[in-house]
């Protein structure tokens, strides 16, 4: 117990600490249509030891039965990834790079942060021209989240950046065309900087923000998520997920039990003497200490004081969540002024390279994705929390009465297959629900004896038979664990699942 209190209560090698232009206030670059910025952050890009993101977007899920569940495998979570990436727009896009540098009278090494929020406009086409107009979905949860803290709507429709991807830039043929959305190319072309230089990129459960970098800036996403993790890291080789490190390192395990891995409360947690009213106050030699660059050298754009969920902001705070966590890791910083041979002292140092191209999955499923290798394979730390779900025990119904409930469910099946046929029961929606039984042959079973009722289905048999209360009516479907896979696969976005079910046109 001492040795596990000690390490639990141990103070960190270093704590941090910001200046910014105003007290208490972290200032962050805003870039809108029209605004100069691409030679200078070219430099700040290529200066930096790592460049933090974050993105904001118009929605997450289109329906609520496309959000990740623990019922999901791993080809489920990514047709639900896929689905969100391509069809909801980016908002905003925040890339803050964190340069090293020495202080001349105490040699310790600090960083200087340049939070920009980039506001980019959901179409890619140019104004008054709708010839090659986008769609894309909204959240209205989402939408209201944002607006919430305070986000313009009007500046991401009316002055944003357009974007384009290196695809759709190939795809344009015509010259006058291409001249008319190089502004577009433009901002695509600091995302193509930092895959050039193979910098460090720092996110927090990041997968999603991934996503839409590859989507809205490379290429549509691969089929697969194999494909896609590779193709992914042929461009940008290397990216860290600080909610990975926090899962997956027993010292910061400790240091948050009990604390929830949002960004906020990491940042709050990790980075106190930054996220406290007073982190402003004189720190110790051997603190690190981030300042905030709070001027403008050209003078065209306008500093807000950030806020969380704005994209600038919330990169900030990835950042200093992320050399927070160094500190933990055993990590200094003299690397990366230290040793010139070595050009990305930060992704070659041994300490990060467990952590390196390990993301955090949509869903708590226990597992890391290694972009490395392309792979999906247990975190070593994960505890289960529920019973472990078996995908080939699994029967998807939908379509019955939205008064049914689990008891009726679990009860209708359990007077057939037996008390203890039936190991749990998810509910995708008020008429949709996944069926886990305790034996695989149940499956079958259960479909056969549905298809046996709907053929007898004026039979007195069949009309008092049990399971008659779950396909009364005559508009309960079912199949396996593959049908709502080929479900989730449909790219449409039907409000109730069986609608979408229906428009997917499976076999049932």
């Amino acid at each position: 117990m001492a040795a596990r209190r000690g390490l639990l209560l141990r103070r960190p090698l270093c704590s941090m600490a910001t200046s910014t232009s105003r007290k208490g206030k972290v200032e962050v670059k805003q870039v809108r249509r029209g605004d100069s910025y691409h030679d200078s952050l070219t430099s700040l890009i290529q200066s930096a030891s790592f460049v933090a993101l974050d993105a904001e977007m118009t929605g997450v899920a289109s329906t609520p039965w496309r959000d990740s569940f623990e019922w999901d495998s791993a080809d489920v979570r990514f047709l639900k990834l896929l689905h969100s990436a391509s069809r909801f727009a980016l908002l905003q896009f925040g890339l803050c790079p964190f340069i090293p540098q020495r202080d001349a009278s105490s040699g310790v090494v600090s960083f200087v942060a340049h939070p920009h929020t980039f506001h980019l406009s959901p179409s890619s086409s140019s104004e008054g021209d709708y010839d090659d107009d986008d769609e894309f979905l909204c959240q209205t949860s989402s939408l209201h989240f944002l607006a919430t803290h305070r986000h313009d709507f009007n500046t991401s429709l009316r002055h944003g950046l357009p974007y384009l991807s290196r695809v759709r830039e190939k795809a344009v043929a015509a010259p006058p065309a291409l001249r008319t959305e190089s502004c577009a190319v433009g901002f695509r072309h600091l995302i193509d900087l930092l895959s050039s230089h193979n910098k460090l990129i720092v996110g927090h459960n990041c997968i999603l923000d991934i996503a839409h970098m590859f989507d809205k800036f490379i290429a549509p996403i691969p089929s697969t998520m194999e494909q896609f993790m590779k193709e992914v890291h042929q461009i940008f080789p290397n990216i860290i997920d600080t909610k990975h490190i926090m899962n997956a390192n027993q010292t910061v395990q400790l240091l948050m039990r009990n604390k929830s891995k949002s960004l906020s409360s990491a940042f709050s947690s990790l980075c106190p003497t930054i996220s406290s009213a007073g982190y402003h106050r004189l720190v110790r030699a051997s603190d690190v200490n981030v300042k905030v660059q709070a001027h403008d050298d050209e003078g065209s754009s306008l500093f807000n004081s950030g806020a969380k969920h704005e994209a600038g902001y919330d990169a900030f705070m990835t950042g200093c969540v992320f050399t927070q966590l160094c500190v933990h890791l055993g990590i200094t910083f003299d690397q990366c002024l230290s040793d010139p041979s070595i050009s990305d002292p930060l992704q070659s140092n041994v300490k990060l390279k467990p952590y390196l191209n390990h993301l955090y999955p949509t869903w708590n499923s226990g597992t890391v994705l290694d972009f490395t290798t392309g792979t999906e394979k247990p975190e070593g730390t994960y505890k289960q929390k529920y019973p472990k779900v078996e995908l080939k025990n699994i029967v998807l119904i939908w379509g019955f009465s939205s008064v049914l409930k689990y008891k009726n469910l679990k009860g209708c099946i359990a007077k057939v297959f037996g008390p203890d046929s039936v190991i749990s029961v998810f509910f995708i929606d008020a008429t949709a629900a996944l069926i886990q039984f305790r034996k695989e042959e149940f499956v079958k079973d259960f479909l056969a004896l549905k298809e046996s009722l709907e053929r007898r289905k004026d039979d007195p048999i069949s009309i008092l038979h049990p399971l008659s209360v779950i396909f009364e009516g005559g508009n309960t479907k079912a199949g396996d664990y593959n049908t709502y896979k080929d479900v989730i696969a449909c790219n449409q976005s039907k409000v109730l699942f069986k609608d979408q079910a229906d428009a997917s046109g499976v076999a049932c």
